[in-house]
Order: C-alpha cells, then sequence, then structure tokens
C-alpha cells in the first residue's frame, strides 16, 4: 500500500517539476524536497543541493544552510555577517531506490565525512576521490563551519538515508 502511494507520489512530483528519464534522480530530488518541506527550498535550491554520481563518497546531496537561508556558493559563504547567534546546518543525504535498508551506505557515508571534514586534507588531494560538485559543496561548507566558529554560533550536522523500505525491520548488510 504504501509503495502505490509513494509511486503515486514520485509521478506527481515528477510532472510538477518537468523530471523525466531517470527514476534515481526523481527519488531523490522528491526524497530531499520531503526532507527540506519546512525550510520552503526552490526546486532550484535542491537541484543545485545534488552531489550524486560518480565519486559521491555516497553523499547524493548536500545541502548549506546559515540561519535558515540556502548558501548556493562561496560568495555568499564568505560575505555572510556571522554573529555568536549564527546557526549554520548541513544537510546531508543518501537515497536509494531499494527494498530495504543496508548498512553499507551508512559505512561508506561515515569514512567519506571524515575524510571531507579532515581540516588537514586539501582539495587538490582528494579530486581523485570525489567528484566536483561535492568538493564544491565542502569548500563552502568548511568556509561556513569557520566563520560560524570564529564567531561563536553553532553548527549542526543532519543525515538522511532514504529508501524505498517499508519498516525499519528491514535492515540487512
Amino acid at each position: 500500500m504504501c509503495r502505490i502511494i509513494i509511486q503515486q507520489s514520485l509521478k506527481k512530483f515528477g510532472e510538477t517539476n518537468g523530471i523525466t528519464g531517470d527514476n534515481s534522480e526523481l527519488f531523490e530530488l522528491y526524497t530531499l524536497s520531503l526532507i527540506t518541506k519546512k525550510l520552503k527550498l526552490s526546486f532550484q535550491d535542491l537541484e543545485d543541493s545534488v552531489t550524486d554520481g560518480s565519486l559521491d563518497g555516497g553523499v547524493d546531496s548536500f545541502v548549506i544552510l546559515i540561519n535558515d537561508n540556502y548558501v548556493p556558493d562561496i560568495y555568499t559563504a564568505e560575505n555572510h555577517k556571522y554573529t555568536n547567534n549564527t546557526i549554520t546546518k548541513f544537510i546531508i543525504c543518501q537515497s536509494k531506490q531499494e527494498s530495504s535498508f543496508k548498512e553499507s551506505p551508512i559505512d561508506k557515508l561515515i569514512v567519506t565525512i571524515a575524510e571531507l571534514f579532515n581540516l588537514s586534507n586539501r582539495r587538490e588531494d582528494m579530486v581523485d576521490r570525489f567528484n566536483c560538485l561535492l568538493l564544491d559543496k565542502v569548500e563552502i561548507a568548511l568556509k561556513a563551519f569557520e566563520q560560524t566558529i570564529l564567531n561563536g554560533g553553532k553548527v549542526e550536522v543532519d543525515y538522511y538515508y532514504a529508501t524505498l523500505a517499508e519498516d525499519t525491520n528491514s535492515l540487512s548488510a
């Protein structure tokens, strides 16, 4: 029953937003829209957040927010007026059109996040391991992270793993 409703919702979402073809892209954007629903991000912001593809390290999308405002580029992150009330938030998503939850995507994400947020790593050292879309997001995130911490603000990181699994008892290795 749930799967039928989800399939109908996916179809409607695709039609509304002009997405044709790749069902994994549709599922990715759909789940991201649900995760960020309260933030009222534009469809363009959602598309801009996608890092999926070859060498994505298990990160299908990466949303960067400062005080609940979407941060599309390094210029925005560099020019924000950070204070001790600033809340910078990273929303990192992995979306898989699978009928069960699997541990391997979570394991991959843990390794990736540790690598990406290791401040001693340089971008040029990671280009063989991660795609440019992801590295661009990390560059923006690190700038926002640094400025938020230096000004006494707060940083939040949310991880989401979305699948078509119908219940949490379907975890498999």
